[in-house]
C-alpha cells in the first residue's frame, strides 16, 4: 500500500481490486475487508482512509444491487458472506469469453446480461473456494425445460473456474448422447477460448476412463479440469478410485463444482424402501464425501424430487437436499415455453396463449399405441387423420421455412406415441410407407385433390393468428400464400428423413446435428426423447403418451425452446386428457416459483422452509420410488394465500339452477345483514362486511366442478371452529359488464350480465368423435376471473400510485399481477377475504364471432354452439371466484412438503430404464 494517494482514480482501482480479492479469500465480508485493509495499513493519510470508505461504500452498493436482481430469487442458507461481486474484466478471462461467445451467435445484450446477473447470483452461493474453509455446500437451480439451462451452467462455470474452482465434474444424464451433447456444448462455449487454462479429462468420443497407476493432475493455480460424465454406477465407480488416489492434502487443493444436469433423474436414493442407498446416489455422495471443498449443485425444471427429498438419508449420512440454497431462474427472453403454449389463469379478457395445440381425438389412441405392455410385440399402428394431417403440416411448414432463407437450417418433427421400442420402427414404417412415400408421388404427379388438402390445411393453420399477435412474434408480418410455398413442397418432401431415436437404436442411426448438414427429419422415440435431448428446429410434434407425473410430463414437451424466425409455425397435436394435465401443471410451476420468491422476501432459509408442492388429482408429483413418504407431510392449512376461480362447467340446467339460486339467497342475506348498501362499482357492485355466516351457507351449496376447489367449504369452516378472525368478515361482489343485460338478481336490481365465450376443444381439429361429445357435455372458459376484478374493494386510483411508488417489490411493476392487487388489497383491507360473483349469459358469444366460418376455425364458441338444442342450456351460468388473504402460518392449497431433518424411508423402485444403468458394469447407455 504506498504512502501517497496519487492520482485518486488509479488508488481507488487498486482499493477496490485488493477488497474484492480478500472478500474471495477471507469470506468475511464487505465490512471485515475494509477493517482488516486499514490495520494492515496504520499509516495512511485521510485522503487515503476517505477512498477506501469510497471503495467500500461501492462494493456495498454493488452487494445491494446483487441481492435486488430481478427476476432472480434465491433462497439461501447464508453460511458465508457474500464473496463474489460479478466478473472483473482483468481477471475473469472464461467469463469474458464466453460472453462475447454469445454476443457472435447473436444473443441479445439483454439476454446476455440476464445470463451474467444469475449466474452471478449462483456463484455467490457456492463455497468460496480461496478462503481455506472446508465444507459441502448443497444447491439447486431451477430453470425451464429447454430453456437454455445449459447456458446458465456455462456462464457458472466459467465464473467459478475464473474464482479458484480447480476442478468441475458435469453429471451429463443417463445416455451416450446426452453427455456427448454436454461434452460439445461446454467445450465449444467455455474450454475452446482459454484452452491454456483447462485440463478436459473427457472427450465427446469416451467417457470418463483413466488408465490403472494414472492420477489426476493435480493442476497450478489459474488452471481448472473439467470432467463431463454419464449419471453410470460404472463410471462414477471409475470417478470415485481416481479420487481415492489423490492424497489428502491433494484433494483439499482442488475445490470443486460437480453440476447434475437433470438432477430429479438417477441422483434421488429410490432403494429407500430397503434401507438402502441406490448405486448411483451412494456414489454421488461418496465422491461428494472424498472432497474436503466442493459444490453441489442441481439443475433441473421439475424440482419435485428434489425439493421433497430428506436432507439425512437412511444410512444417517447427508442426502443431497438443497441446504444451502435454491435459485429460480427467470424465464429467458425469447423463450417458447409452456405458458406461451398453455398460459395460465391471468385473467378472462387477456388471450395470452398461441393458438397452436391442435386435438388428437381420443379415439385416435386405439390407432397408435398398444393397449398395454403384452400386446406391444403384436400392434400395428394406422395412420389416422390427425397424424396425417401432423405431418402435412410438417411439409407445410419445412416449405415455409425454405420460402424464409432457412432452408440450411435444422427443421424437425417429433412423434411420440408410446414408450415400446419395438412400436418405433413399425410406427417409422408406417409414416414412410402410407405418407411419406405417398405425398411424393402425389406432389410428383401434380396430384390435384392432395394438392388441394395441402392448399385448404395451409390457410386454415396460417389464418390462425391475427396480425397483432403476430407482431408480438419473431415472424414475418405476414403469413406465405400458398403459391409461395407450392414450388417448395417437393424438394421440402425430398428432404425428409426419418428417425427412429430409441435405446435400440444403432448409433449410426441416431440424431446427428452436429454436422453442417442440414437435418430435416420426422423423429420418432420414447424415453429418450422424454428428457435433456435437445431436437433442433422443432416445429411440430404428434404427442400422445400418456403419464401420471409431473416431472415426466413436463419433461416430455421437447417443443419448449427458440423458434427465432418462425415462432408463428410450431404446432402440437395431443389429446384433451393431456392437454388438461398441461394446463394445471402451468399452475403448479407458478405456486413453486412464487413460493420461492415469497421465501426469498421473507428471509428464510432452505432448513427453515421447505418449499410446497401442490397436489393435482389426477398426476403424481413424481415416480413414488424417488418419494419418500414417511418423510412427507400434508401440509396442515389449505387456500390461503391462493385465488380459486370456477372455469369449467356441465351442460346441466338443473346445476346451474342450483347455483343461480345460491348465488341470489347470498345477495339477498348479504344486503340484509351486512350493515352496508351495495356500493356500484363501475358495472360492478360491492356488498362490504358480510357475515360469515352467508358465505358459509353459499359454499355449502354452490355446485363445483372443479376438483381443487371441493374442499373450500370445510376448509373455511375448519378455520371458524379454529376461531381464525380473517374468517369472520367477507366482501361480497358482483361483477358485472358495461352493455350487458341488466337484470335483479338476489333483491339486487342493476346487475350486467357478463359476456364469457367458451374453448373450442375442436379448434383446428377436424376429426369429430370424441371432440363433438366434449362440446356437447362440458363448457371450458379457461378463466373467469381478470386481474383488475380483485381490485373492486380498493381505491385503483390509489393502487396505481402505490404501484408506481414500489422500489423492490420482488414483482413487476410494469404490469397487474395477482401478487401486486393480493399485496395491496392486504396493506388497505387486512386479512380480508374475497368472494367475486360473475354472472354470465347463456347466450354470450365471442367478439369476432362469425356464424358462417366453420366451426373447427374459431378458436371461441358461444356457450350455446355445438349443443343439441338451445334448451340444454336453458340458465344463466353463476361463476365464483375468492381470493383469500396470506396468513404467517399458510400454505396454499392441498400442498406436500418435505418433514426436515427426518430419516427416509419408502417404497420399491421400478423403472426399468434406470435400474439396468445402476447394475450395467461397462457403462452403456
Amino acid at each position: 500500500m504506498p504512502k501517497a494517494a496519487g492520482a485518486s482514480s488509479p488508488f481507488l482501482s487498486m482499493v477496490t481490486m485488493q477488497l474484492e480479492l480478500m472478500l474471495q479469500t477471507e469470506a468475511g465480508g464487505i465490512d471485515a475487508a475494509g477493517d482488516q485493509i486499514k490495520s494492515a495499513f496504520p499509516g495512511l493519510t485521510a485522503d487515503q482512509e476517505a477512498l477506501i470508505d469510497e471503495a467500500l461504500a461501492g462494493l456495498r452498493r454493488r452487494e445491494a444491487g446483487l441481492v435486488r436482481l430481478f427476476p432472480v430469487p434465491v433462497i439461501s442458507s447464508r453460511r458465508q458472506s457474500r464473496w463474489y461481486l460479478g466478473a472483473r474484466e482483468n481477471a475473469s478471462p472464461n467469463w469474458y469469453a464466453y460472453r462475447d461467445h454469445l454476443l457472435s451467435k447473436g444473443w441479445g445484450e439483454t439476454a446476455v446480461s440476464s445470463i451474467d446477473e444469475a449466474s452471478t447470483r449462483i456463484t455467490n452461493e457456492l463455497l468460496c473456494p480461496n478462503s481455506g474453509v472446508e465444507g459441502r455446500f448443497q444447491g439447486l437451480v431451477l430453470g425451464y425445460v429447454q430453456s437454455g439451462k445449459t447456458a446458465s451452467m456455462a456462464a457458472t462455470i466459467a465464473k467459478a473456474a475464473d474464482s479458484g474452482y480447480r476442478m468441475v465434474i458435469i453429471l451429463a444424464g443417463l445416455t451416450n448422447i446426452l453427455r456427448q451433447q454436454t461434452q460439445r456444448r461446454i467445450e465449444t462455449d467455455v474450454v475452446v477460448h482459454n484452452p491454456e487454462r483447462w485440463w478436459v479429462g473427457t472427450t465427446e468420443g469416451q467417457d470418463f476412463r483413466l488408465e490403472d497407476g494414472i492420477k489426476l493432475p493435480t493442476l497450478e493455480r489459474g488452471k481448472c479440469a473439467l470432467l463431463v460424465v454419464k449419471k453410470n454406477a460404472a463410471v462414477l465407480r471409475r470417478l470415485k478410485r481416481a479420487m481415492s488416489r489423490l492424497s489428502g492434502l491433494e484433494r483439499k487443493s482442488i475445490p470443486t463444482l460437480i453440476i447434475d444436469d437433470e438432477c430429479d433423474q438417477a441422483s434421488i436414493n429410490t432403494s429407500a424402501y430397503r434401507s438402502a442407498v441406490s448405486r448411483i446416489n451412494g456414489l454421488i455422495r461418496d465422491i461428494c464425501d472424498q472432497l474436503p471443498r466442493v459444490t453441489y449443485v442441481g439443475y433441473t425444471a421439475t424440482p419435485y424430487a428434489n425439493i421433497l427429498m430428506a436432507e439425512t438419508s437412511v444410512d444417517g449420512s447427508r442426502d443431497l437436499y438443497p441446504s444451502e440454497f435454491i435459485v429460480s431462474l427467470a424465464e429467458p427472453e425469447g423463450y417458447f415455453g409452456v405458458r406461451r403454449l398453455f398460459a395460465d389463469e391471468q385473467g378472462a379478457d387477456l388471450e395470452a396463449e398461441l393458438p397452436f395445440i391442435r386435438r388428437v381425438p381420443d379415439d385416435d389412441a386405439t390407432f397408435l399405441q398398444p393397449v398395454s405392455r403384452t400386446n406391444r410385440d403384436l400392434f400395428t399402428p394406422a395412420l389416422t387423420p390427425s397424424l396425417r394431417a401432423a405431418c402435412d403440416y410438417f411439409l407445410l411448414a419445412l416449405a415455409a421455412r425454405a420460402h424464409r432463407g432457412q432452408e440450411q437450417h435444422h427443421c424437425c418433427m417429433l412423434i411420440h406415441t408410446t414408450i415400446y421400442a419395438g412400436c418405433h420402427r413399425r410406427l417409422r414404417n408406417l409414416v414412410h410407407n402410407e405418407w411419406l412415400a405417398a405425398v411424393l408421388q402425389d406432389l410428383r404427379s401434380g396430384n390435384a385433390q392432395r394438392i388441394e388438402e395441402l392448399r385448404s390445411l395451409w390457410q386454415r393453420e396460417s389464418s390462425s393468428l391475427e396480425d397483432g399477435r403476430r407482431a408480438e412474434l419473431d415472424c414475418p408480418a405476414e403469413a406465405e400464400d400458398f403459391e409461395q410455398l407450392s414450388p417448395l413442397l417437393l424438394a421440402a418432401a425430398e428432404s425428409i428423413t426419418l428417425t427412429v431415436e430409441n435405446s435400440e437404436s444403432e448409433l449410426s442411426e441416431r440424431l446427428d446435428f452436429s454436422s453442417h448438414r442440414p437435418l430435416h427429419t420426422i423423429v420418432i422415440g420414447g424415453n429418450v426423447l422424454a428428457r435433456g435431448l435437445t431436437i433442433e428446429g422443432l416445429v411440430c410434434s404428434f404427442f400422445i403418451r400418456t403419464t401420471n407425473q409431473y416431472d415426466t410430463l413436463m419433461q416430455m414437451g421437447r417443443w419448449f425452446g427458440y423458434r427465432r424466425g418462425y415462432e408463428d409455425l410450431p404446432r402440437i397435436w395431443m389429446t384433451r386428457e393431456l392437454d388438461n394435465a398441461f394446463r394445471d401443471l402451468v399452475n403448479v410451476e407458478e405456486l413453486i416459483r412464487a413460493e420461492i420468491s415469497e421465501i426469498t422476501r421473507r428471509g428464510w432459509t432452505p432448513a427453515d422452509m421447505a418449499i410446497r408442492v401442490p397436489q393435482i388429482a389426477s398426476l403424481s408429483i413424481t415416480a413414488r420410488n424417488k418419494l419418500v413418504m414417511e418423510n412427507l407431510e400434508q401440509c396442515d392449512i389449505s387456500y390461503y394465500g391462493a385465488h380459486e376461480q370456477t372455469i369449467g362447467f356441465p351442460v346441466s340446467n338443473e346445476f346451474h339452477a342450483s347455483n343461480w339460486e345460491a348465488g341470489a339467497l347470498l345477495l339477498k342475506e348479504a344486503v340484509q345483514h351486512s350493515g352496508r348498501d351495495p356500493e356500484r362499482k363501475g358495472s360492478s357492485v360491492l356488498i362490504p362486511e358480510v357475515n360469515h355466516r352467508a358465505v358459509v351457507r353459499f359454499l355449502r351449496t354452490y355446485r363445483l366442478e372443479k376438483e381443487s376447489m371441493q374442499g373450500i367449504s370445510d376448509f373455511v369452516e375448519s378455520e371458524l371452529d379454529s376461531a381464525e378472525e380473517c374468517m369472520e368478515t367477507w366482501n361480497v361482489a358482483v361483477i358485472g359488464a358495461s352493455g350487458g343485460r341488466s337484470i335483479s338478481f338476489g333483491e339486487v336490481s342493476g346487475i350486467t350480465l357478463l359476456n364469457r365465450s367458451k374453448i373450442n376443444p375442436a379448434y383446428h381439429s377436424p376429426f369429430g368423435g370424441s371432440i363433438d361429445q366434449e362440446l356437447r357435455s362440458r363448457i371450458y372458459l379457461k378463466a373467469l376471473m381478470g386481474v383488475s376484478d380483485v381490485l373492486v374493494d380498493v381505491n385503483r386510483e390509489a393502487y396505481r400510485a402505490w404501484l408506481g411508488s414500489l422500489s423492490d417489490p420482488g414483482f413487476s411493476t410494469d404490469k397487474d399481477s395477482w401478487d401486486s392487487v393480493k399485496r395491496y388489497r392486504e396493506e388497505e383491507l387486512g386479512k380480508r377475504p374475497l368472494l367475486l360473483l360473475y354472472p354470465i349469459d347463456r347466450q354470450s358469444q365471442p367478439r369476432d364471432w362469425d356464424p358462417e366460418k366453420p366451426l373447427d376455425q374459431q378458436s371461441r364458441l358461444p356457450l350455446l354452439a355445438g349443443l343439441e338444442s338451445p334448451e340444454m342450456l336453458a340458465h344463466h351460468i353463476l361463476g365464483m371466484g375468492i381470493v383469500f388473504p396470506n396468513v404467517s402460518r399458510a400454505t396454499a392449497r392441498h400442498f406436500i412438503r418435505v418433514k426436515l431433518e427426518r430419516p427416509a424411508e419408502g417404497e420399491a423402485f421400478d423403472e426399468a430404464e434406470i435400474l439396468s444403468l445402476e447394475t450395467d458394469d461397462e457403462g452403456n447407455p
